[in-house]
């Protein structure tokens, strides 16, 4: 059976996830910055208030250092979730704000 890895994790420093800039403007790139434990396949979904996926990425992950880019340009100002996968479909969710 395949071990599962976390994307982040509280009590690791050296396995962390942020986001960034948060809170944004609209049309400004987001980035989400986190070390992987494994390389591999990831996602990455945005989620809105009412729940419906607006963006279904899939991203290859390197051992180590990642980042994902967001872009905003289409998006309202609001809350919005960003769920992030790793190897192993561990999740992380973190909470977006666009002005």
């Amino acid at each position: 059976m395949k071990s599962v890895e976390p994307v982040a994790s509280i009590d690791d420093p050296q396995h962390f996830i942020i986001l960034t800039p948060n809170p944004l403007q609209r049309g400004q790139q987001e980035y989400v910055l986190f070390n992987s434990r494994a390389a591999g396949m990831g996602r990455m979904l945005l989620i809105n208030t009412n729940g419906s996926v607006l963006n279904n990425k899939q991203v290859s992950l390197v051992k180590g250092f990642n980042r994902i880019t967001i872009n905003t340009a289409n998006l309202s100002g609001g809350v919005y979730l960003i769920k992030v996968y790793d190897t192993g479909l561990q999740a992380k969710t973190l909470k977006l704000i666009i002005n």
